[in-house]
């Protein structure tokens, strides 16, 4: 008994053990060394992490989901430290800050004049070094200096400049919108800091903290469910432009750990064959796909991959009859969030004219896209070859930080991304995944992906893109990333059959010995990969830039 308290105690004991590491490392490095707050930060928060993920390799090495954890934690919450605080620094981040705000405050919203800069589009003018006219381009410098301690220290004290001010103090009269739920996280960790009376750098962090947690968590989630595949999450989890996004104001990373965490329930009863689909674990279905995919409808589409749940998941046909029924009323209520809106406007779209297009008409495109259906497809076809080719996804997809610098030496980065993910989409399998892998999956979840994306088109065309136009507007490559899960998971999935030819490679190459190790070292390597890859973005992407 008192072996198994000590087995018990063990993990808290560790953990205050690097709590308090870091603390004597911050002190020593901004008390002793000099250094500026967030250069002693680094160390302070890399050395703990390093070590746990040593100490506890073994552990985590069985166990994905608190790889992720222990990888995206500690790196995100110092990425939250070191963001910018002007919130666009992430896609649209204006506009899902000012949406959060709403939720956060309730029936009455109170702005300063910090909250105005926040909530403008080209708020870095306020609080950049640059203001806007300065030379023929200002923009980019903004956006490059505010990674320094000078232009970070002059936003900084800009914005408890103007987070004094009470700018406007008025009902909340934004309505509920299908976003809202995306956007939660976010707020959460704003009316937190409107709880605790904090100043608006202050609530900036905990609204950038609270989305991390919530991201982390259900990625975390997501993995603990598979037999095998948790590598795959963990290698999705790591994504840095995943993380980045995640450390900023944004609905996309909750969106994409949902439709992952739906994925993975669904790949996870797959995997247990003997076992009967029960009404709750349905619901681990298909709530968070249905709350994953409301964000972004478009992507509902990817509901065909659910329809391939074997029947032997049920007890009887009326058992399958009802999942099939509650895959179409998902899909419908998804669908419902934006075809009513579109239905009861007459078919209209709401212009936006941020990409520049001047002649945006969704009546007028509609009926252009209806009578020239052999045109249109070849402008899909021609959209997506030119957006998603692989020079532009390597470049894009794996390490994006939207409109700072990329990070030194981001090939290697990418490479080494691209390295985990497909490694682990391929040896991370066991005999269950031999079982249900198919043709007839495989091809129905990826025709589920490419209608999603047909669908994605489509809107952009129809609200976003000039009439006619030979290209649709808008598509960027980081939106494969809701779709990456399920493809990795399902589309990708050949079974044992890439480990065992390794693993007969290697036997043939240095002996049966030599080959079980290396093909066991996959968690280890993973793990390994997925730390480094985070880190190394720190330090490149926001320490050594000047």
């Amino acid at each position: 008994m008192a072996e198994a308290s000590r087995r018990r105690g063990a993990p808290w004991v560790l953990a205050a053990g690097l709590v308090a590491l870091g603390a004597v490392l911050w002190l020593a490095c901004s008390a002793l060394g000099g250094m500026t707050w967030r250069d002693s930060l680094f160390p302070a928060v890399l050395v703990p992490s390093a070590l746990l993920v040593g100490l506890e390799r073994r552990a985590l090495a069985a166990r994905p989901w608190g790889a992720v954890l222990a990888v995206v934690l500690p790196v995100g919450l110092l990425l939250c430290a070191y963001m910018p605080a002007i919130v666009s620094v992430s896609w649209d981040g204006y506009a899902h800050y000012r949406a959060a705000n709403r939720i956060a405050q309730g029936r009455v919203t109170v702005s300063s004049l910090a909250d105005d800069v926040l909530y403008d589009m080209d708020g870095i003018y306020d609080v950049g070094l640059y203001p806007l006219g300065t030379s023929d381009d200002d923009w980019h410098p903004n956006w490059e200096s505010i990674l320094s301690e000078e232009g970070m220290g002059h936003a900084n004290a800009r914005f408890k400049e103007l987070d004094e001010v009470v700018s406007t103090r008025k009902t909340n009269v934004t309505p509920l919108e299908p976003t809202t739920m995306g956007r939660l996280p976010n707020a959460l960790g704003l009316a937190l800091g409107d709880l605790l009376g904090a100043p608006v750098l202050v609530r900036l962090f905990l609204g950038r903290v609270c989305n991390l947690l919530v991201y982390a968590a259900v990625m975390a989630l997501a993995a603990s469910w598979l037999r095998h595949g948790g590598w795959v999450v963990f290698a999705v989890a790591v994504t840095p432009t995943l993380v980045f996004m995640a450390c900023n104001y944004s609905y996309d990373p909750f969106a994409i750990s949902l439709v992952t965490l739906a994925a993975c329930r669904f790949v996870g009863e797959l995997q247990r064959p003997d076992e009967r689909l029960t009404a709750g674990r349905a619901a681990w279905i298909l709530v968070p796909f249905f709350v994953g995919t409301v964000t972004k409808a478009v992507f509902v589409a990817s509901a065909l991959m659910l329809l391939f749940m074997p029947r032997s998941k049920f007890s009887d046909a009326r058992g399958h009859r009802a999942w099939v029924c509650a895959c179409c009323a998902t899909v419908a209520a998804v669908l419902a969030t934006f075809a009513v809106p579109f239905l009861l406007s007459g078919g209209s779209v709401g212009a936006d004219t941020r990409g520049g297009a001047t002649d945006i008409d969704s009546r007028r495109q509609l009926a252009f896209l209806l009578s020239h259906p052999v045109t249109y497809l070849a402008t899909l076809v021609g959209s997506f070859l030119w957006i998603f080719n692989p020079v532009a996804v390597f470049q894009l997809l794996p390490v994006n930080l939207c409109y700072l610098p990329m990070p030194e030496g981001w090939p290697l980065m990418a490479a080494a991304w691209f390295c985990l993910v497909l490694l682990a989409a391929l040896l991370d399998r066991g005999p269950e995944d031999d079982r249900w892998r198919g043709p007839d999956i495989g091809w129905g979840t990826f025709a589920g992906i490419a209608l999603s994306f047909v669908l994605l088109a489509t809107a952009l065309y129809l609200g976003y893109t000039d009439v006619g136009a030979p290209l649709v507007s808008g598509i960027q490559v980081r939106y494969l990333l809701f779709e990456i899960s399920p493809f990795l998971l399902v589309c990708l999935n050949l079974g044992t059959g890439p480990r065992r030819r390794l693993t007969g490679r290697l036997e043939a190459a240095c002996g049966a010995g030599p080959a079980r190790r290396v093909a066991g070292a996959l968690p280890s390597a993973a793990l390994w990969t997925g730390f480094c890859l985070l880190w190394a973005v720190a330090a490149f992407g926001f320490l050594v830039r000047f």
